[in-house]
């Protein structure tokens, strides 16, 4: 597949997943992912895809790759801990959100959306 044909099927799973077609996005964004592995972009498609179309483990394993390829990102650690708190992994949601908020010290705004999921990860451990 030549640089064209990589860039429209990116476009259109990009038009699936802004028109909430979030199996098609995530099919075509598997096949981004084949084609080129390391293309941080296409698994954050595809983790994205996932978690919005609710198969939570199968968009941590994405979050996974995209957090090798993102080193420095803590919004891949954010989305894993969401899916984790909706697979009920509490106590896992909460080391995610640890190396989110690790990775997100310059970005106050960012802390303060991470802590409040923290709290919320407590509450529900605490009940």
């Amino acid at each position: 597949m030549d640089l064209t044909e990589v860039k429209n099927l990116y476009s259109a799973a990009y038009a699936h997943y802004e028109s909430g077609l979030y199996t098609e996005a995530g099919d075509l964004f598997t096949q981004l992912t084949l084609m080129d592995p390391q293309e941080e972009s296409f698994w954050r498609g595809l983790a994205a895809s996932r978690q919005m179309g609710q198969k939570y483990t199968s968009a941590l394993y994405a979050w996974g790759v995209v957090s090798i390829l993102s080193k420095d990102d803590p919004l891949t650690h954010l989305h894993a801990a969401e899916c984790l708190l909706s697979l009920q992994k509490k106590e896992e949601a909460k080391a995610a959100l640890n190396a989110a908020l690790q990775l997100a010290k310059d970005n106050s705004q960012l802390c303060i959306q991470i802590e409040a999921l923290k709290q919320g990860c407590k509450a529900e451990v605490n009940a």
